[in-house]
């Protein structure tokens, strides 16, 4: 169908469109990176299957925990930690896939509606390329944890275009369903395993079908198909999920400062905000830290919410008045909502992440290319040139603004201390944004800038304690910084909303006194910090509450407080039960030389290994040495 001798000059353009993200290749891992990406130190070589699998099947995202992009992490990992670069151009060649895809797939949708088949080549061809280098793209393809986006993306393209080939099969309608069959489940298998969002294709069949395929007779027992392919994998994800879910919304609203029905209200505002940047992007406008969004208290608060809304539903509505006449149109914007369903309704995440719109982009473009060719035809027809001039020169523009601001978003990414700077000046009232400036400011040793920072940001965000955590674990970094009092540290905690960056810090000073390059801050201190963060009600979801007990635990055992580690690990384990946990107890017990304690501690180790034996994998050296010692144990003790 699209197979012919311009194809290889096509894939040519749409590889040359990829140079534009090239500048960024020179920037950092950040943020999420570290958390997703650190076990990748275990895997010893590519030969090593045992922590590779490991890794790749203990994934802390989703409860899924998305194996196949983490394996395609994996098979980096001797790149980890020092070298981002090559991760990210793994990140760029997979983008440029994609955008072939959306290409076939383009290709694909346009020989159904418009009888010129030669002349809708450059069309699809100028929409890849347009969602190739639209600037919401670019915190998603130098992002490297976001590749979890990326890889569903490429699953869910190429299950939709096996469908599509199926659909057009013809009369055979055994051939049909093949194509259609192994293009779901390609979709679903591969896409949901890489992120769940993947679970859409679903509902991006049935929105193909109610536009753009309307027209296509169907084959045979396509409805009994469609019950079993489409809607019983959303109904079987569900049943699978549900529990999870019902914990998740228990565990996570709580620690957010908006409910299900704000969060909803909040993203019909930014849902258009989309919209708008997708249209007419601002430049300096683009990047991760959007914590500041104000949310949306009610209908009216801000008005901007009900108006919003209601743009959101007429949208809605006129593209279904208008899929028979313009079935592109109406296919575009439905696509585009269809694509936020998961991540822009009711599920307790962050209110505003770009790279939401990674898949969704496209149906936004389409129905901008489709309007362009709809109304071009109709300027010719009436042998209107100036008009068909006007409008010709006005979509170059917007390819061409498209490039520059995507062009300047990857030269600032190549520049990353600049470009943190920039973000925390942009997003003032942003944590996240102006705790990211302070630890590259750290990373690079501008340690009086950062202090400086965070001096003004402890007074500036009242109930935040991660402002004044970075300025204690500022200290482990230099002599010369003075740090915070003791009595304000403990304050903030006391009163602080619930942040899993004050976790994190903490962490990372606990570590770093671990391997003895904190002597500055004393054991109590960090003990009476966690002690404050466990009293505080915003602090008592199951998962930070363990997370503190394992902290305090490490902290009792610095101190040679042995007993005291132990209980704080078994609070620790009886809300999360972890195998880190019990090696941890494991080691306490033979320090301490209780060899019944030892002993009893094993029998969980091995019992939790039965249970969840791609759980201890990762430990499997140190639970093998545990063992060995346990044997002489036994031995001593029959010998005696």
């Amino acid at each position: 169908m699209i197979y012919n001798k311009k194809y290889p000059v096509n894939t040519l353009l749409i590889f040359v469109a990829g140079l534009i993200f090239l500048p960024g290749l020179s920037s950092i891992f950040l943020l999420d990176d570290f958390p997703n990406l650190s076990r990748l130190s275990n895997i010893e070589s590519i030969a090593d299957w045992k922590n590779i699998i490991s890794y790749a099947f203990n994934g802390l995202s989703s409860s899924l925990g998305r194996p196949v992009s983490l394996l395609s992490f994996a098979l980096q990992s001797g790149a980890w930690p020092n070298d981002a670069y090559l991760f990210k151009l793994v990140n760029i060649l997979i983008h440029l896939i994609n955008g072939l895809l959306i290409y076939i797939f383009s290709h694909q949708l346009l020989s159904i509606g418009f009888p010129d088949k030669q002349n809708i080549q450059p069309y699809a061809l100028v929409t890849s390329i347009l969602w190739i280098i639209h600037p919401l793209q670019v915190s998603t393809v130098l992002y490297v944890v976001q590749r979890m986006t990326e890889l569903s993306a490429l699953f869910t393209l190429t299950g939709l275009i096996l469908y599509i080939k199926g659909r057009m099969v013809g009369a055979d309608w055994k051939r049909s369903h093949l194509w259609m069959t192994t293009g779901i489940c390609i979709g679903l298998l591969f896409g949901i395993l890489s992120k769940e969002n993947a679970i859409l294709i679903c509902a991006f069949i049935l929105t193909m079908e109610w536009t753009i395929l309307r027209s296509i007779p169907k084959p045979k027992y396509w409805n009994i198909w469609a019950f079993i392919f489409t809607i019983m994998p959303l109904l079987a994800l569900g049943t699978y999920l549900a529990p999870g879910v019902a914990r998740y919304f228990a565990e996570n609203y709580p620690t957010r400062n908006f409910s299900a029905l704000t969060r909803l209200l909040t993203e019909a505002r930014i849902v258009v905000d989309y919209l708008l940047n997708i249209l007419l992007p601002r430049p300096n406008s683009f990047g991760l830290f959007n914590s500041d969004y104000s949310v949306s208290r009610d209908l009216f608060t801000p008005i901007s919410t009900f108006w919003s809304g209601l743009f959101i539903l007429s949208l809605l509505t006129v593209a279904i008045k208008i899929r028979k006449i313009f079935p592109y149109i109406a296919f575009g914007v439905l696509w585009f909502f269809t694509g936020h369903l998961l991540e822009s309704t009711v599920l307790g995440l962050e209110l505003y992440f770009e790279h939401r719109n990674y898949l969704p982009l496209f149906g936004i473009i389409l129905a901008v290319i489709c309007s362009y060719i709809a109304i071009k035809q109709k300027l010719e027809n009436k042998q209107y040139h100036k008009g068909k001039i006007s409008i010709s020169t006005g979509m170059f523009l917007w390819v061409l603004l498209l490039a520059f601001i995507t062009f300047n978003e990857t030269r600032l990414w190549g520049n990353p201390v600049y470009q943190a700077s920039i973000w925390a000046e942009q997003h003032p009232n942003s944590y996240r944004a102006q705790g990211h400036y302070v630890e590259l400011l750290t990373k690079f040793e501008e340690f009086e800038i950062a202090k400086k920072l965070l001096e003004k940001n402890t007074h500036v965000f009242n109930q935040d304690s991660t402002q004044i955590l970075h300025w204690l674990n500022l200290t482990c970094y230099s002599e010369d910084i003075e740090g915070p009092g003791n009595d304000l540290i403990l304050n903030k905690t006391a009163a602080s909303r619930y942040f899993n960056a004050s976790l994190t810090i903490l962490d990372e000073i606990i570590t770093l006194k671990e391997r003895n390059k904190c002597g500055r801050i004393d054991n109590n201190i960090i003990e009476k910090i966690l002690l404050s963060l466990l009293k505080n009600e915003n602090f008592k979801s199951t998962k930070a509450s363990a997370h503190l007990y394992v902290l305090l635990a490490r902290t009792n055992i610095m101190s040679e407080q042995y007993s005291d580690a132990v209980q704080n690990f078994s609070y620790a384990y009886q809300r999360i039960p972890s195998i880190d946990i019990l090696l941890y107890v494991t080691d306490i017990h033979l320090r301490q030389g209780n060899k019944q304690w030892y002993m009893e501690t094993m029998d969980l180790v091995d019992q939790f290994c039965i249970k969840s034996p791609v759980k201890c994998l990762r430990n499997i050296k140190d639970i093998e040495k545990y063992h060995e010692i346990l044997t002489h144990i036994n031995n001593t003790h029959s010998n005696n």
